[in-house]
């Protein structure tokens, strides 16, 4: 199991159920910037990273490839703050 389906499962259902949600949305080409989201990093070769709000408490991290949007992280906004300073 990876990291992130690990984290998932320790969220409340109502994060899970906007996380599955958030993903459909990008899964049908709905941009992140259209969803509230903001880029908090830019790699060479285009990919960038993205922090989503997904409520009041959590937040969600997500990798813009050229193969598309990966979701990389799911947390609260004290873990997300502990994260940003991680990476």
């Amino acid at each position: 199991m990876c990291t992130l389906e690990k984290q998932l499962r320790k969220q409340p259902t109502h994060i899970q159920e906007h996380y599955y949600d958030l993903c459909r949305k990008l899964e049908v080409g709905i941009g992140l910037r259209e969803l509230g989201a903001k880029q908090i990093e830019r790699f060479k070769r285009g990919a960038r990273r993205f922090s989503v709000r997904l409520s009041k408490s959590h937040r969600m991290v997500v990798l813009i490839t050229r193969r598309g949007p990966i979701p990389e992280w799911i947390g609260t906004h004290q873990e997300y703050d502990k994260w940003l300073v991680a990476k």
